[in-house]
């Protein structure tokens, strides 16, 4: 299953599994990580 999460709150980021950031309308980078916290530890 994919999911695909718009946002500009940066503080969620660590629970994806793969963080694409698009800076006018290109992909400027994308991060792998290993290690994805758990939901119920991300501050809202």
């Amino acid at each position: 299953m994919t999911v695909i999460v718009i946002t500009h709150n940066l503080a969620i980021a660590p629970m994806a599994d793969r963080v694409i950031r698009l800076k006018n309308s290109k992909v400027e980078s994308i991060k792998v990580n290993s290690s994805p916290t758990d939901v119920s530890l991300i501050e809202w």
